[in-house]
């Protein structure tokens, strides 16, 4: 039996650091529900799996029903019957839009929070039997296969579909234990809730699968997204296959810039690696038509605190590489000084000091007295929480699905500054 799987769709959400707004529409996670169903009639695939968050939100209730009703109904008509649950995004929507569409377009499994079993005919023949649960509310601290009751009457091959936070135990998210998923009587798991995907290894003959989100919609959802193909043997062998379909893709590259001497070598090298970098990603994702990166350059150059107007160069960069685009979300210096550190931290003076606490941003350890690793642990704390004032303004609420700062984060921060700052004492110190 040969399945389409797909879950955390999102329908009514667009992708973030999208730069025209006249494309948003094409990139919109309505649009790559589409195009999962063409690609669904186009592999003649013999069910559609949905595991959950179909819909964004229940305030999306309009803005989902007419997508998602269309395309249940291209299935419906190409002789596709589509299953699902509902998710913590979907709970109560999910249901409602259930129960508008016309009978036989649409089955959700498990309403409130009851497991329900459902069977599968293929076209060839081919039987599986699915049991799915569905969130009964926004929040769910149990265990939902504490609840598991269903067996396995056959030799037919038993899909599992739960939305749930694996081996997160306790999360409000319907916590669950790898480990009690494959010791089931379920030959694949297909599940929702974390938007990146991840295949587990197959344990004792038993998969478990998130597909992930098909359509990466913010920087921290990297690497490839897609749907993906869920082929059951009648041996219970299971294959999978992912489609990478996502046509916005985010990306954090590093570049390595060390040993540069000239603004005009740095933004040569610069150039190429993106380019590098943007010829690897399109041929990892066909579907890919932007991609958003956000560049750390690296590597120790005298440059490395003159880096803010090339850093400006590299975001302004915009270039088509066989129909993909890439968009410079974020340029990060995060490159070292090519001054000796160690031999600075020697003197007793401001760039020693300097030079100590540099030392101790980026090796984690310092080598003298007066600048305690306390006080240092202090400072990237008070780092840390400016920057997440900043992050929780509600003048950036748009963009508040970006990933939070991060003591790593603040530490690079820090670091770059610092250097800064030293290069200018230096610079001062010869002039005088």
């Amino acid at each position: 039996m040969k399945i389409l799987c797909t879950g955390d769709l999102h329908i009514g959400r667009r992708p973030s650091r999208i730069p025209n707004e006249r494309d948003a529409a094409r990139w919109s996670c309505a649009a790559i529900w589409q195009a999962i169903v063409e690609r669904a009639i186009g592999e003649r695939v013999d069910a559609v799996i949905l595991t959950g968050d179909v819909v964004d939100q229940s305030n999306k209730y309009f803005e989902a029903t007419g997508p998602l009703e269309r395309g249940l109904r291209q299935l419906a008509d190409a002789g596709i019957p589509t299953l699902g649950v509902a998710g913590n995004h979907d709970h109560d929507v999910l249901p409602r839009i259930a129960d508008s569409i016309p009978d036989g377009m649409f089955r959700l499994l498990g309403r409130a929070g009851q497991w329900e079993p459902a069977e599968l005919v293929g076209a060839g023949g081919a039987m599986a039997h699915v049991h799915g649960w569905s969130f009964p509310a926004e929040h769910v601290r149990t265990n939902p296969l504490d609840d598991y009751r269903l067996s396995r009457n056959s030799a037919t091959p038993v899909i599992g579909v739960l939305h749930a936070d694996v081996d997160v135990m306790g999360s409000a998210y319907a916590g669950v234990a790898l480990a009690d998923l494959q010791r089931r009587d379920v030959d694949v798991w297909l599940l929702g809730h974390v938007h990146k995907p991840m295949r587990y290894p197959i344990n004792a003959g038993r998969a478990v699968l998130y597909p992930g989100s098909p359509q990466a919609m913010d920087p921290g959802e990297t690497g490839v997204h897609g749907p993906w193909l869920v082929n059951v043997h009648p041996n219970r062998r299971v294959e999978l296959e992912q489609i990478p379909l996502s046509r916005v893709v985010y990306e954090t590259v590093a570049i390595d810039v060390g040993g540069v001497t000239d603004q005009e070598d740095l933004d040569r090298r610069a150039y190429e690696s993106l380019r590098e970098y943007l010829a690897a990603i399109a041929r990892g994702n066909p579907a890919a038509e932007f991609v958003s990166m956000r560049v750390d350059l690296t590597g120790r150059t005298g440059l490395s605190g003159h880096l803010a107007e090339a850093a400006a160069r590299i975001q302004d960069f915009v270039s088509p590489l066989g129909g993909v685009t890439v968009g410079i979300d974020r340029v990060w210096n995060r490159t070292r000084a090519a001054i000796n550190l160690d031999e600075l931290s020697r003197a007793d003076d401001p760039p020693g000091l300097l030079a100590r606490l540099l030392i101790g941003l980026q090796d984690n350890a310092l080598p003298a007295d007066d600048v305690k690793v306390t006080e240092l642990d202090g400072l990237v704390d008070q780092a840390l929480e400016a920057m997440n004032r900043v992050h929780e303004a509600s003048e950036y609420g748009p963009v508040a699905r970006d990933m939070r700062p991060t003591r790593v984060m603040a530490r690079a921060l820090l670091a770059e500054q610092a250097t800064r700052v030293l290069e200018a004492l230096l610079s001062q110190k010869e002039a005088a």
